[in-house]
């Protein structure tokens, strides 16, 4: 399938340590679906437009839900949060940091610059019941992207219950 939406922000999501890594798979993480992470966060980066990119459905599916279904419509908010905090008020809390985070990395502090260059590379992805390959073409890449990590190979990733590698070709 080829997508323009990067899967890569799962690298963020594991940095951010709201999900463990292979190097902590015991840990638990926020009770918030990995792929409805990253489906929440690129609504937020690109907006509309994801909607109709195919990775929107792709992570309707990882996450097992139906796609016209909202990502995260169960999710409540971690323990050590207001009890009161919705889905929307956290997520807000949390793309404070998001975009703070991937400005340093990427050495960009224009927040459309930043959704391009996290959200707009196009890629292959491959799903198996215990992998997902995401294929880059390694001349179109921006090289914030390399020097920022988000493209480092997660391995295995408890949350998402499979090996995650990232190529380039």
């Amino acid at each position: 399938m080829r997508i323009s939406y990067k899967v890569e922000l799962i690298n963020l999501g594991i940095y951010l340590k709201l999900y463990a890594d292979f190097t902590t798979p015991l840990a638990v993480g926020i009770d918030l679906n990995i792929y409805d992470f990253i489906a929440l966060v690129g609504e937020q980066l690109v907006g509309e437009p994801l909607y109709g990119d195919p990775v929107w459905a792709l992570l309707a599916q990882l996450a097992g839900r139906i796609e016209d279904e909202l990502p995260g419509h169960n999710f409540t908010p971690p323990a050590h949060q207001p009890s009161n905090l919705t889905l929307p008020a956290w997520l807000a809390q949390q793309m404070l940091v998001i975009q703070s985070r991937l400005a340093a990395a990427l050495g960009e502090d224009d927040p459309a610059q930043v959704a391009q260059l996290v959200c707009a590379q196009p890629a292959r992805v491959s799903v198996s019941a215990t992998r997902i390959d995401v294929t880059f073409a390694l001349a179109q890449h921006p090289i914030q992207i390399r020097l920022s990590g988000l493209d480092r190979d997660p391995g295995w990733v408890p949350a998402a219950g499979r090996f995650v590698a990232f190529h380039f070709e």
